[in-house]
């Protein structure tokens, strides 16, 4: 899936982002590239990083309306020069962009999450430290970036890759990009939770902001357990990413975006009467569910629903209210 960056809506006033009269549409007039700094300059406290080389770090607050902060870690990542080796990017080259030259700087925006924070071995939890002026000793976590140089944009990293982050997108120096993990923030303190339309707005915005050209992101979305990819085209006709302008981008063994367009399409309008038909004389209890469900009113869904779309939707949203 891919995103152009354009046309996407503004902030909530429950996000959190550097002002509210910042506007990401027209903040900004360059290239990212130019972007990028200016956006450094103005808005980030840079944290000076001795033991970590070819990496330069930088924390932008963001605070919502109610004063609750949170803090966007950026670190550009760099390559040193080489005329016989070009840097290669495996998500680039796997959406299709093998043809776009790579640039030796990329930007990781982070979100740390809660155990990145607080593990002193990890480099977020070691730049939070030294931003608050406190003493940090030698650390001995993995570097981000490897030792063979002909593959540096692909290395094993335990800083980078880390499954703990709430947010972790990257976007290269010409502009290029991808969405790499989105981990909503649940905790006690609702002052602290961060839910994904949350995470997702301040990456939008920030891809807006800074004026990139395509972001991609593999579809990997789940709620309670459940794959969002394959259940929310069913019931909104797009992905749950096509809320911030994110559509087919690629996909493997050759489905094309008219293919995929139109088994979507199929599975929201089929009929109720063919599934109950289905199972019919074959599993009578599942029959029964998808009556409850079909009949069923509920706030914004009232009403008989007569597609297999229209019952997802409204599992999804009895599932979301559940949650809440």
């Amino acid at each position: 899936m891919a995103s152009s960056g354009e046309g996407l809506g503004p902030l909530g006033v429950s996000v959190p982002w550097m002002s509210p009269q910042l506007n990401p549409a027209t903040a900004y007039n360059g290239a990212f590239r130019d972007n990028v700094q200016e956006f450094l300059k103005t808005h980030a406290v840079k944290v000076t990083l001795r033991r970590v080389r070819k990496i330069a770090a930088w924390v932008v607050e963001l605070k919502d309306t109610s004063g609750t902060a949170v803090n966007l870690h950026v670190y550009e990542e760099s390559v040193a020069q080489d005329k016989e080796r070009v840097p290669v990017c495996d998500c680039c080259r796997n959406m299709g962009w093998q043809n776009h030259p790579v640039c030796n700087r990329r930007y990781h925006f982070i979100v740390p999450g809660i155990p990145d924070l607080a593990d002193p071995l990890q480099l977020p939890a070691i730049v939070e430290a030294k931003l608050s002026g406190m003493k940090v000793s030698d650390f001995k976590n993995p570097q981000p970036i490897a030792e063979r140089e002909e593959d540096p944009f692909n290395s094993p990293a335990g800083v980078f890759d880390s499954k703990s982050h709430n947010l972790h997108g990257t976007l290269h120096a010409n502009g290029f990009g991808h969405l790499q993990r989105m981990n909503a923030r649940v905790t006690d303190d609702p002052k602290t939770s961060l839910s994904g339309q949350q995470l997702m707005t301040i990456w939008d915005s920030l891809c807006v902001l800074l004026a990139a050209r395509e972001v991609s992101v593999e579809d990997v979305s789940n709620k309670g357990g459940m794959l969002l990819r394959t259940l929310h085209p069913m019931a909104h006709g797009s992905t749950w990413y096509g809320k911030w302008g994110y559509n087919f981008g690629r996909s493997p063994f050759n489905v094309s975006n008219e293919h995929y367009s139109e088994c979507v399409e199929t599975m929201r309008s089929l009929p109720l009467g063919d599934l109950f038909a289905d199972f019919a004389g074959v599993d009578a209890g599942m029959q029964h569910i998808l009556q409850q469900y079909a009949r069923l009113s509920i706030p914004g869904s009232p009403g008989y629903v007569s597609t297999f779309g229209g019952v997802v939707k409204r599992m999804l949203k009895l599932l979301a209210r559940a949650i809440e």
